[in-house]
């Protein structure tokens, strides 16, 4: 299966299987793998300061997300630092009383200068190699 860049321009790209269902408006785009279980949401949105970013920064948007949505990290955390972005992901299940059928969440942040990224893939937790999927994904995301 080949991979292909979908670009949405002024905001981001990604590398994606071409033959993944991909639809979005006002901000939010949603991915459908036709190979493997799970939804995966990207958020974009312009930041109003232009502060340069920082691992710290992007750490406490997925903390602010995973407490508003009842989840809790499972492993450490991996975090990357460049001059033009900060980027942070890992995975997420939900605590005890949350949804049974959003247990597994891959959640990933990027920031840069002017604007910030988002990403949930959100999973049934049946796919022994989702992980490291999610991963491959989150490490192609750039800005557009």
């Amino acid at each position: 299966m080949a991979n292909i860049i979908q670009t949405w321009e002024g905001w981001f790209s990604v590398r994606i299987p071409e033959t993944w269902g991909v639809r979005g408006e006002g901000g939010v785009i949603e991915m459908h793998p036709d190979d493997g279980p799970g939804v995966i949401h990207f958020s974009f949105l312009r930041k109003k300061d232009a502060a340069p970013p920082t691992v710290e920064a992007a750490l406490e948007i997925l903390r602010l997300f995973a407490e508003k949505n009842g989840l809790a990290s499972v492993d450490p955390l991996t975090t990357s630092l460049d001059g033009d972005f900060a980027r942070v992901y890992g995975s997420f299940s939900a605590k005890v009383g949350a949804d049974p059928t959003a247990r597994h969440w891959e959640l990933c942040c990027v920031l840069w200068r002017d604007a910030a990224l988002r990403a949930s893939w959100i999973h049934d937790g049946t796919a022994a190699n989702i992980r490291t999927r999610a991963r491959d994904l989150f490490v192609t995301i750039e800005r557009a």
